[in-house]
């Protein structure tokens, strides 16, 4: 019999002959094909919005469902204190601000607790700033003193400066979250008050006001944008939502303050 020998080497031949049997093998396809199935799902997840951590939806509701949250805690403790004074006097007045106290004060507790999350301390941490800007809106009442005077000021920027030197070396996540809520509660009032102030005495002109709230409304679509594009993490999305829930406040008033 008469022997044929091919140029290849004989390695060669032998790769070759076991890739072709391992072609013929059944199932030799299925993890390739496994993988390109789960790729696509995967990228139909992510365009799709359905993708738990990065997906659209979930990071608007991560930042507008807080924000949304705070704002009627807001009007609803700020509606109620009035009617309160009215009704049941500076007795139910006392009342109301030692719930609104311990509300606060439970809310700080949790915002520094160990055994929870640092997304849960975030939103403890809003709560107790919220609660405790409004208790001190309250003392106000009490004492009678008018929030734009000298003395006020001087407190709150005493309490400004000590909470940024504070900021990063000492302050835990969920205290940062109560400081910057309770900060900017009282800052935007105090912008709210003043500018409704002065437009109506006219040392300044009323357009200034409504630009104020033209201005929280693009500060407001700004934070939805860094909601959609920027923030990955959900801590920098309840950031956005403290800043969306202070300026919705202020575009809020002002509406308010030029329709009363």
């Amino acid at each position: 019999m008469q022997k044929t020998y091919s140029s290849h080497p004989i390695v060669r031949q032998d790769a070759d002959l076991s890739s072709d049997a391992s072609d013929n093998l059944p199932g030799a396809g299925e993890p390739s094909r496994k993988r390109h199935f789960l790729g696509l799902m995967n990228l139909s997840k992510l365009l799709t919005g359905e993708q738990s951590p990065d997906g659209i939806s979930s990071r608007i509701i991560d930042g507008t469902l807080p924000a949304l949250t705070l704002l009627v805690l807001t009007l609803m403790i700020d509606l109620l204190i009035y009617p309160i004074q009215a009704s049941a006097h500076t007795e139910g007045l006392f009342i109301y601000f030692f719930v609104i106290l311990a509300l606060g004060l439970y809310s700080l507790d949790r915002s520094t607790a160990a055994r929870n999350i640092e997304t849960s301390r975030a939103l403890w941490g809003m709560a107790a700033g919220l609660f405790f800007w409004h208790a001190i809106w309250m003392i106000q009442l009490f004492a009678n003193f008018d929030f734009e005077s000298p003395g006020p000021l001087l407190l709150l920027l005493t309490v400004t400066m000590v909470g940024l030197t504070l900021w990063r070396p000492v302050l835990p996540l969920g205290v940062k979250f109560y400081l910057l809520s309770f900060l900017l509660s009282w800052y935007s009032r105090l912008l709210v008050i003043q500018l409704l102030g002065l437009s109506t005495s006219g040392l300044i002109p009323a357009g200034i006001f409504y630009l104020t709230g033209f201005l929280a409304l693009v500060a407001a679509l700004l934070c939805i944008g860094y909601l959609i594009y920027k923030a990955e993490f959900r801590v920098q999305r309840y950031w956005a939502a403290l800043i969306l829930w202070q300026v919705s406040l202020i575009g809020l008033s002002v509406t308010l303050g030029a329709l009363f």
